[in-house]
């Protein structure tokens, strides 16, 4: 049953995505025939990604725990630097501003079900609480915050943009904190009293795996998306 939360939540957050890139699409009145190719061309684009997350994780390549450390290499890089490349390439362009600035703020919320799927997770046994909110991972407190910043600088608009850019900096920090306590309490134990991987083996793999390959990406592109956004003079509510 929790292995399945993973998978919805990538459901639903890819629908979302392919929702928000659609309105994107239409907002810039792009034609119908060319929209749908722009949408087909993405969503294969995901599954074939997930598909490579799978293999990867039914191999056995990933639960290799010795250096350099593999599932970091394998996914997470791959990741970061498709987020980078794609975001520089397009980093001018018309969709960007037709985004409401709101929506990629609210996107941030579901932060929250991620927290929630480790600490049921952690009852099952198979995650170390250390990296849930019961030991150092406190993201599900900036998720909360999301759809209040949102609200109140989008909505209300009783709160500068500048603070919207600020939460998404705090953001970028967070994750970048949770990245290092899972790299670490897999492959670095050490820092953390421990002599062996504080993270059961069973951790790594499918559907997991979902959580670094696609997640939490997505939640950095969508700050960076926000940072872009708000950078710009004209902003979208």
């Amino acid at each position: 049953m929790v292995q399945l939360g993973y998978i919805l939540l990538t459901l639903l957050m890819t629908c979302i995505i392919l929702f928000g890139y659609n309105y994107g699409l239409t907002k810039i009145e792009t034609d119908k025939s060319t929209r749908k190719k722009r949408i087909f061309i993405l969503g294969i684009g995901l599954i074939l990604w997930f598909t490579y997350a799978f293999i990867l994780s039914k191999i056995g390549v990933l639960q290799n725990l010795e250096l350099p450390p593999r599932f970091p290499i394998l996914l997470i890089l791959p990741a970061f630097l498709f987020i980078g490349i794609v975001l520089f390439k397009h980093r001018n362009s018309k969709i960007i501003n037709v985004i409401p600035s709101s929506w990629l703020i609210y996107y941030q919320g579901f932060r929250v079900f991620i927290e929630l799927l480790f600490a049921a997770t952690v009852a099952i046994g198979t995650l170390h609480p250390e990296v849930t909110f019961n030991g150092y991972n406190y993201d599900i407190l900036f998720a909360f915050t999301a759809p209040v910043v949102a609200f109140l600088v989008f909505n209300k608009k009783v709160l500068s943009k500048k603070i919207a850019l600020i939460w998404n900096y705090i953001g970028l920090g967070v994750i970048a904190f949770i990245i290092f306590l899972f790299i670490t309490t897999i492959f670095i134990p050490s820092i953390w009293g421990s002599t062996q991987s504080l993270v059961p083996i069973e951790f790594i793999s499918f559907p997991y795996l979902l959580v670094p390959s696609f997640l939490m990406p997505s939640a950095i592109f969508m700050h960076i998306l926000s940072i872009v956004q708000l950078s710009k003079k004209k902003i979208v509510h």
